[in-house]
């Protein structure tokens, strides 16, 4: 079996990664912002982002998602290639324009998700070992859902949900 072939580009300043692969088309938006970079007092804040900026897409026919891990966020569309593409783009409008209506609301879902979670012994043991920052931080609540409002929200992303960062 042939390895497949990784193409590669650049649009509108952002580098892009892909291979021809089995449908359905799926594609990633990437930020690399994830939790090791929240401080303890703000674990929550990119997660928070994420849902904020996936919210006008509840209801649409869009298949989508989105998470945040140690060193990632990460926006997911699956469908036609051009439908993904429409959605890649309003994921960037919508990290600009948050509903910022929205926060508590959105705050009380992630709190009641994070309840329901359960720890892997991985993170423990990193939590063990560095402490409340960087890679240890993944085991601590998310503090900052208790307190984050527009102003932090708004330059956490025009420092990392940028361009530059994607």
């Amino acid at each position: 079996m042939d390895e497949p072939t990784i193409h590669e580009t650049e649009v509108d300043g952002v580098r892009c990664v892909w291979l021809d692969a089995a449908r359905p088309f799926t594609a990633v938006l990437l930020f690399r912002v994830g939790m090791m970079d929240e401080p303890l007092r703000m674990r929550g804040i990119s997660h928070l982002v994420a849902h904020l900026g996936l919210l006008r897409f509840h209801g649409t026919e869009t298949t989508f998602n989105g998470y945040v891990a140690l060193r990632e966020t990460g926006f997911v569309g699956e469908g036609p290639p051009d439908q993904v593409g429409t959605f890649l783009q309003e994921v960037c409008t919508s990290l600009q324009d948050l509903p910022m209506d929205r926060i508590e609301l959105e705050t009380s879902v992630l709190r009641q998700e994070e309840a329901m979670a359960g720890t892997d012994p991985a993170s423990v043991i990193a939590t063990y070992y560095f402490g409340p920052r960087g890679l240890g931080v993944t085991t601590f609540p998310q503090f900052g859902l208790h307190w984050l409002g527009p102003s932090e929200l708004e330059d956490w992303v025009s420092r990392y949900f940028t361009k530059e960062n994607a």
